[in-house]
């Protein structure tokens, strides 16, 4: 496996150790924590971490590879639709890079990455919810999306890919 990654050997640390803690974090996602119909659940979408961090290696076989396998990870987990997830993280690295080439935002601040990132995953998210005529909870999955954002603040070092790294 370690063939196909890309770049240098930090950088693959960072890919194997990144998808480790987006893994761990979806099995705490089975420990039930409710804050009530309008909230929801507060775990934190833990794809979108690797979306944001992994988005400066741009379009790349091996982190779209991993990103999948994690979506797939949490859909057998949370009992979603195989490949909802998926769908959803490799959408939000797509157009997270799509966002940082065409739109002039690759000198913005991780965290403002990471809050616009969080967008489109709360995109794909409603519109998948609505697609499979699910009831949404906008504000339990603008918890979600932004417990995530704020859990990137520390965690971003385990998942950031610098220019000369890559």
């Amino acid at each position: 496996m370690i063939g196909i990654l890309p770049g240098r050997n930090a950088t693959r640390q960072r890919l194997i150790l990144g998808a480790g803690v987006v893994a761990l974090a979806s099995v705490l996602q089975l420990i039930s924590i409710d804050l009530g119909q309008t909230f929801g659940s507060p775990w934190p979408i833990a794809l979108l971490w690797a979306a944001c961090g992994w988005s400066k290696l741009g379009p790349n076989l091996a982190t779209s590879f991993l990103i999948f396998m994690l979506g797939c990870w949490v859909d057998l987990l949370t009992g979603s639709v195989l490949g909802t997830w998926a769908f959803a993280g490799l959408a939000t690295l797509g157009l997270t890079i799509a966002s940082i080439k065409y739109l002039g935002l690759s000198g913005m601040s991780s965290v403002v990455g990471c809050a616009v990132s969080g967008f489109f995953m709360l995109v794909i998210v409603a519109a998948i919810g609505v697609w499979q005529t699910q009831s949404f909870y906008l504000l339990g999955n603008i918890v979600s999306v932004g417990v995530a954002v704020v859990l990137y603040i520390p965690l971003r070092k385990l998942f950031e890919v610098s220019e000369e790294e890559a």
